[in-house]
């Protein structure tokens, strides 16, 4: 179940392989949207985990014209929040500072 504001859409597990990949039904329960699947592939890097996102949607124009809209704008918002936790991240392994005596 995933809750944003005024739309709620209801997501099955379909495949789940630990530390490998998961592979989710979402339901977005809105005119025009089908049910789509995502797969999410976590991959080991030296650095940590990247996680890739494959979107098959429904079928359809609208359907397709709709997932490539969202995925634009979810590729920005997630772009931004690395960033966010990557200088959080940065800011929590730095020393703290000395207090004047």
């Amino acid at each position: 179940h995933c809750v944003h504001g005024k739309s709620a859409s209801v997501e099955e597990i379909l495949d789940w392989r630990p530390y490998d990949y998961f592979t989710i039904q979402n339901d977005v329960r809105m005119p025009l949207l089908r049910p789509f699947r995502t797969t999410y592939e976590l991959e080991d890097t030296p650095t940590g985990t990247r996680v890739t996102e494959y979107t098959a949607a429904g079928g359809g124009f609208g359907q397709r014209f709709l997932l490539r809209s969202a995925s634009r704008l979810m590729a920005g918002q997630l772009a931004r929040g690395q960033q966010a936790l990557q200088a959080a991240a940065a800011k929590a392994v730095e020393p703290p500072s000395q207090a004047p005596e």
